[in-house]
């Protein structure tokens, strides 16, 4: 079974770029998509409102100790 919104991601997004889907404890489900960037999240964002969904983006603030430095990971939680 194929949820209505990773559906929505998913052609936003194109067949080649791996989605990340995850379940979080509250039942919402988080999506991180490989090579967006805000302004495609931000598009996903406002395909899922339209579609009825509850949608927030969420930014996480990471250390990457191979990089050494510090980054954004951008996730839309739907409900």
């Amino acid at each position: 079974m194929v949820l209505e919104s990773t559906k929505i991601i998913r052609k936003l997004a194109g067949p080649i770029p791996v989605i990340f889907n995850d379940r979080l404890v509250d039942g919402t489900r988080s999506y991180k998509v490989w090579g967006w960037d805000i302004p495609d999240y931000n598009n996903a964002l406002q395909a899922l409102k339209s579609s009825g969904f509850s949608a927030k983006l969420v930014l996480f603030e990471g250390y990457s100790q191979r990089g050494r430095r510090q980054y954004i990971q951008p996730r839309i939680h739907v409900a």
